[in-house]
C-alpha cells in the first residue's frame, strides 16, 4: 500500500487525524503565504512619494504643472 510507506499507523482514531490534517494544511497554506508576501517585498521597488504636501510642488524643479485649455 503506498500510504503506508512511512511506517505502521498505530492509531486508527478519527480525531487525532483530522486534527494532523487540518495543522498540515494550515501549515501549507501559511507558509505559501508568507512566501508570496516575502516574494512581493523583494520584487516590487518601494517608490517614495514625490510631494508630500501642496508646497512641495513649488520647490521641487522635477515637478512641472501644465495648463490645459479646453
Amino acid at each position: 500500500m503506498l500510504l503506508s510507506q512511512g511506517g505502521p499507523c498505530l492509531t486508527k482514531k478519527l480525531s487525532i487525524r483530522l486534527v494532523a490534517g487540518v495543522w498540515s494544511l494550515a501549515t501549507f497554506l501559511f507558509v505559501q503565504a508568507f512566501c508570496s508576501v516575502l516574494f512581493t517585498y523583494v520584487v516590487a521597488p518601494v517608490n517614495h512619494p514625490l510631494i508630500n504636501s501642496i508646497y512641495d510642488v513649488i520647490e521641487r524643479d522635477d515637478i512641472s504643472i501644465e495648463r490645459v485649455s479646453i
